[in-house]
């Protein structure tokens, strides 16, 4: 206790005070600076939450734009299908039995745009789905290190 006292009294006698005063100060600096990076990552969550919310609303209108070209698609295909018969049925009740290779040419060629147009739109929408993925992959890998260092 002794020891204490005279450890005091030298802390006191060689500016004790100010020490203790900045001490003081440095805590409630690094407080405000805490309170700064809490508000920071709030304000981060949110625009994270923003981001997050935007990207399931454009993958939701992707699938549906998507769902809507595969069903146009499909019915493209049958009414080919259908075409192609009709014309087999023509051609058989007039008596003909080759049938033109150009009309089936004709009918597959259209189907294979409609196929390349489709695969198009596949491949556009899994690349902006990949980039919402990235990018909110990317937003939490940061929101995480800001945690980190918080």
């Amino acid at each position: 206790a002794g020891r204490e006292a005279m450890a005091h009294k030298r802390a006191a006698a060689f500016g004790g005070d100010r020490r203790t005063e900045s001490a003081a100060a440095l805590r409630a600096r690094l407080e405000e600076q805490e309170n700064e990076h809490r508000e920071a990552l709030a304000e981060i969550q949110e625009k994270f939450d923003q981001i997050k919310e935007s990207t399931a609303s454009k993958t939701k209108e992707l699938e549906a734009a998507l769902a809507a070209e595969r069903a146009a698609a499909a019915a493209a295909a049958r009414a080919h299908a259908a075409d192609a018969r009709r014309l087999a049925l023509a051609l058989e009740e007039q008596g003909v039995d080759s049938i033109s290779l150009e009309a089936f040419d004709a009918n597959e060629a259209a189907a294979e745009e409609e196929g390349a147009a489709l695969d198009a739109l596949l491949a556009a929408a899994e690349a902006d789905l990949t980039a919402a993925e990235e990018g909110e992959a990317e937003l939490l890998l940061f929101l995480q290190r800001i945690e980190v260092q918080c």
